[in-house]
C-alpha cells in the first residue's frame, strides 16, 4: 500500500440564518426546488462549459470544471431521471463534446502533468456513453497515453488513488490498485467527520462519494456515520458554506440516508441562498464568476437527482455490498 496523506486549504465562511427557519422546501417534478433551479441554471449556462472564459482550455480551473461536469453526467445518467432533466443533460453533454474537440484540450493528456490525466479519463467516459468519445480520441490512443504517462505510479493522496481505481475500472483496464475495502480501512471517516476543519470535511465527502461509487455500493458502517454527517451538514449550512452543504446532501444520498429534518432544513437554506435564476456562488476566490458558481450549482443539482433516484428505485435495498 502506498503511504497516504491529504492536505487542503481552508474556505472562508459567511454568516447565514440557521437552517430550518424557512421550513422544508417542496419537491416538484421529483426534484427539490433548489436542485431544479440549479439544474436550470446549468442549462442556461451550458455553453460556458464549451469555451474557457479566459480563452485557455488548458487552465486548471477550466479542466476541473469539465472533469466534474463529465463525472456528473456519467453518474446521474445511470440512474432513473426525471423527464425534464433529460434534455438538459443532453445539452450539457454536447457542450462537453465541443470543449473536448479542441486539440489543445484533448492533447493535454500527452503534454500536461500526469496528475491531470484522470480528469481526461472522466471526460472520455462521459462522452463514450453517448458514442461521442471515439471520434475525438480513440480508446486505444487514450489507453496508450495512460500507459506512457504511467499514471498509476504518480504520487497522490489515498482518496485520489480510489478515484483513479474507479476510472480505470470503468475503462475496463487491469491494475494492481488496492481493493475498496483497503481504502475504507485507511479513510478515517469517523475522524474526518468529527473535525471542524474545512479541508477534512471536503475529504470526508469525497471519500463517501468514491467508496460508494456515488451510491452504487453499500458502505459498511454507514449507519454509524450518518449522525455525524447530519451534524456537519447542519454546521456548514448554518455557516453559509453552500458548496459543502450541497456536497453533504449528495453524500447523504450516496449512503442512502433517508431525508430528515436536518436535510430538509439544509435544502431550505440552499434555496434561500439562490437568486431566482438558481445561481449560487461558492467560496470567494480570485476566479471568473462562472468558475466560482458552477460547482455549487452542479453538486446541488446532482444531490437532488440522486435523492430523486433513491426515492424512485429504493436503492438502499438493491445496491451491491462494498466487499463484493
Amino acid at each position: 500500500m502506498t503511504a497516504w496523506s491529504h492536505s487542503g486549504g481552508t474556505a472562508r465562511f459567511r454568516s447565514a440564518s440557521a437552517p430550518g427557519e424557512a421550513g422544508p422546501l417542496t419537491v416538484i417534478g421529483d426534484m427539490r426546488v433548489p436542485a431544479r433551479r440549479a439544474l436550470d441554471w446549468l442549462n442556461r449556462e451550458a455553453d460556458r462549459f464549451a469555451a474557457a472564459e479566459d480563452g485557455d482550455p488548458t487552465a486548471e480551473s477550466y479542466q476541473t470544471a469539465l472533469a466534474e461536469l463529465a463525472l456528473f453526467l456519467r453518474i446521474v445518467t445511470r440512474n432513473p431521471l426525471p423527464g425534464a432533466a433529460r434534455p438538459i443533460l443532453a445539452r450539457l453533454t454536447r457542450a462537453l463534446e465541443r470543449a473536448y474537440r479542441d486539440p489543445r484540450l484533448n492533447g493535454f493528456i500527452h503534454t500536461g502533468p500526469p496528475e491531470a490525466a484522470i480528469g481526461h479519463v472522466m471526460i472520455w467516459l462521459a462522452l463514450d456513453a453517448s458514442g461521442l468519445a471515439e471520434p475525438v480520441m480513440p480508446r486505444q490512443h487514450l489507453v496508450s497515453a495512460l500507459e506512457a504517462r504511467n499514471i498509476v505510479a504518480v504520487p497522490r493522496p489515498a482518496m485520489r488513488f480510489l478515484e483513479l481505481r474507479l476510472a480505470l475500472d470503468a475503462l475496463g483496464l487491469r491494475h494492481d490498485l488496492p481493493d475498496r475495502a483497503d481504502f475504507l480501512a485507511v479513510s478515517d471517516l469517523p475522524g474526518l467527520l468529527d473535525s471542524s476543519n474545512t479541508a477534512d470535511l471536503y475529504m470526508a465527502t469525497h471519500w463517501l462519494f468514491y467508496l460508494t461509487d456515488f451510491g452504487r455500493y453499500t458502505l459498511p458502517g454507514a449507519g454509524e456515520l450518518i449522525p455525524s454527517m447530519r451534524k456537519r451538514l447542519a454546521d456548514v449550512a448554518t455557516a453559509g458554506h453552500w458548496d459543502l452543504t450541497a456536497e453533504f446532501l449528495l453524500a447523504g444520498a450516496c449512503v442512502h440516508a433517508r431525508p430528515d429534518a436536518t436535510s430538509d432544513a439544509a435544502w431550505s437554506a440552499l434555496g434561500a441562498a439562490q437568486d431566482p435564476a438558481g445561481h449560487m456562488t461558492g467560496p470567494p476566490e480570485n476566479r471568473p464568476p462562472f468558475i466560482r458558481a458552477y460547482h455549487t450549482c452542479l453538486v446541488a443539482a446532482w444531490a437532488g437527482l440522486a435523492e430523486a433516484a433513491n426515492r424512485q428505485t429504493g436503492a438502499a435495498q438493491h445496491s451491491t455490498r462494498l466487499h463484493e
